[in-house]
């Protein structure tokens, strides 16, 4: 009995057909990958966190109602500051304001 090759049987022709087929659109994702995320670090990293998005998270980041009370008591116990109050400056006097505004001649 001899044996054919692959490729002549029914059977080992659509094997290479959907081989060929996988690695084409294999292909094709990578490329668009890249060029979608900027090269195929973007990409890799894309869809690791892709996977990491759908894996189950700890307990501990789950975000809580409850109401965020400050740990350094300095903060809440310091007095209050002084604020800033108007006050008069300098102003020209008329002798000023006259030379300021004549004209050159």
């Amino acid at each position: 009995m001899t044996s054919k090759p692959i490729a002549r049987t029914a059977g080992g022709r659509a094997a290479l057909i959907a081989l060929a087929a996988i690695l084409a659109a294999g292909g094709l994702f990578l490329v668009w990958g890249s060029l979608r995320y900027g090269g195929p670090e973007g990409l890799w990293r894309r869809v690791g966190a892709e996977i990491a998005s759908r894996l189950p998270q700890p307990a501990a980041y789950v975000p809580t109602p409850l109401p965020i009370t400050p740990t350094i008591t300095s903060i809440t116990t310091r007095p209050p500051t002084a604020t800033a109050s108007p006050t008069r400056t300098h102003t020209p006097t008329d002798t000023q304001n006259a030379a300021r505004t004549a004209s050159p001649t």
